[in-house]
């Protein structure tokens, strides 16, 4: 991956970008944050893989969203969505609502809760945390099915969907719950690697156990260390992230 460095295109959630950047190089690929609705054509037209967080949505960054993803489908490079908080509020809800409807996606990433409200499921969702304990797999496939898109579903056990396979994977570490950003930052993971591979599914599985691994050993460094802030981890799992991107 480190040879290859694939340039990554963020229209993301500015209270988690400089994580999310930095994972990307860790994991071996370049980022650029371009949001102007005046140069996310051009932006997009050099990128190996778009990625798409709506963390803190406006209607001039869905222009530009709405731009850079339809772009990236004439091109035929991976576009990630990221619907955060998608249950919060209508306005999140008709901005993923109009995503879906105009940009074609690769792979569609959020916690239980999200996925949820996008399979059509009430999951009172107020913030952006997770709180529904169960996903059918049935949903995750007629989501799979309807927008086209690899659905990865975030949780103690992570469900990742295509129309045909579920796949399970058991959360990195109970640790990411503390900090801001861990699900941004596992988006931008699943971009840099969707950028450079054509097995999308096998592809976004490989990100999660990538990303898990790294979160399950920065909890050992926490605990060798003895330490217990949610500061001390975040650095423990960005250099462990940095570690296996080498």
């Amino acid at each position: 991956m480190k040879n290859i460095r694939p340039l990554v295109h963020l229209i993301s959630n500015e209270v988690t970008l400089n994580n999310v950047v930095n994972v990307i190089l860790g994991a071996g690929g370049r980022a650029i944050c371009a949001t102007a609705v005046e140069e996310v054509f051009e932006i997009t037209s050099n990128s190996k893989a778009l990625v798409l967080n709506i963390g803190v949505p406006s209607k001039e960054k869905l222009k530009a969203m709405l731009i850079a993803g339809k772009r990236a489908n004439e091109i035929g490079i991976p576009v990630v969505l990221d619907p955060v908080g998608v249950g919060a509020s209508a306005f999140r809800h008709s901005i993923v609502n109009e995503l879906l409807e105009k940009v074609s996606f690769t792979c569609i990433k959020g916690n239980k809760s999200e996925i949820a409200k996008l399979c059509g499921i009430n999951s009172n969702a107020v913030g952006v945390d997770s709180n529904v304990t169960e996903l059918c797999h049935k949903d995750l496939k007629l989501l799979s099915d309807k927008t086209g898109a690899i659905i990865a579903a975030t949780g103690e056990v992570n469900i990742i969907s295509d129309q045909n396979t579920i796949t399970k994977i058991p959360g990195g570490s109970k640790l990411l719950d503390i900090i801001t950003g861990s699900g941004c930052m596992l988006t931008g993971i699943i971009g840099v690697f969707l950028a450079e591979e054509n097995n999308y599914k096998e592809t976004v599985v490989s990100a999660f156990s990538y990303f898990n691994t790294a979160a399950k050993q920065a909890e050992l460094d926490l605990i060798a260390k003895g330490q217990n802030g949610t500061g001390s981890y975040l650095i423990n799992l960005l250099d462990r992230l940095s570690e296996r991107g080498k």
